[in-house]
């Protein structure tokens, strides 16, 4: 069908980039109905092709539609047609309690920094130098725009269902053009207590710790904010492959020879792409 919509719609947007651009995100939010996220990437490189457009920009546009999917049916809804487990199903299929909860362990550090710099410094403009990678001549982005702009690209949501939420529940808000201190406000005296919970703690306790470490750095907060906000999605990042690794060496042990190639292939390239993010980070060289 995406093919087809592709073939179809591409002679109709020829030599009129307005009509190519609507089209290219009228087909990206068809691929984000794809539950499977691996056909979600194998027709994001077919489009990406066909329309000679960078993958990231198309990945940011599904994660942005799957997020606003996600904040329009609620945290942990599932969809009303999906059936039910039969005996056993749910077990076979995910993975322990126990390798949940190592895995978030890894990444609840990584989301906790996230959102707290999203509910301290959400509506503050970073001022990236024209020398940066991050800057854009098209204006500067916002913490909260970047952060979000970071996670779409990635395709990536939080793990820790209490921060998923609080983040969602934040740029739903945001998105309505809402004030930074009336998010806050509203997310404190909002009906879900659990978020409420996560903004108190986070807004202010990552408010102090900030103003500490860029005074400390005999800095403006701006300045401090421009470093430490894209380093904090890189650690991000680099905490996400440590938890996919593990995730592949538990399945190390009950695979066949075959599938044991593939996944020691997979974690070959998760090593090679966290080396890359530590060389950014300054901790190879």
């Amino acid at each position: 069908f995406i093919g087809f919509k592709c073939d179809l719609l591409l002679e109709d947007a020829a030599g009129d980039p307005l009509k190519k651009a609507e089209l290219i995100n009228d087909i990206a939010d068809t691929i984000a109905e794809i539950p499977d996220p691996i056909k979600r990437s194998v027709y994001t490189d077919v489009v990406s092709a066909k329309f000679r457009v960078d993958q990231d920009l198309i990945f940011a546009r599904i994660g942005k539609t799957r997020r606003e999917q996600t904040r329009q049916q609620g945290p942990s809804r599932r969809p009303e047609s999906a059936p039910d487990p039969e005996p056993g199903e749910q077990e076979a299929q995910a993975p322990s309690q126990s390798a949940v909860r190592d895995e978030n362990d890894i990444l609840a550090p990584c989301e906790r920094e996230l959102l707290g710099f999203i509910l301290a410094y959400g509506n503050r403009t970073l001022e990236f130098e024209t020398d940066s990678e991050f800057y854009s001549p098209d204006g500067n982005q916002t913490v909260a725009e970047f952060i979000d702009d970071a996670m779409a690209s990635d395709g990536a949501e939080f793990a820790i269902p209490a921060y998923r939420d609080t983040y969602n529940a934040y740029f739903a808000l945001y998105d309505e053009g809402y004030d930074q201190d009336v998010i806050i406000r509203q997310l404190l005296s909002g009906e879900d207590r659990r978020i409420a919970s996560v903004v108190a703690d986070l807004s202010q306790q990552h408010y102090q710790l900030t103003v500490k470490n860029f005074e400390a750095a005999l800095t403006t907060r701006e300045s401090w904010l421009v470093s430490y906000v894209p380093r904090a999605i890189l650690v991000y990042q680099e905490h996400k492959m440590d938890a996919k690794l593990l995730t592949l060496k538990r399945s190390l042990k009950t695979a066949d020879d075959e599938e044991q190639v593939r996944l020691l292939d997979e974690m070959g390239k998760i090593n090679t792409f966290k080396r890359k993010i530590k060389i950014k980070l300054g901790r190879e060289k």
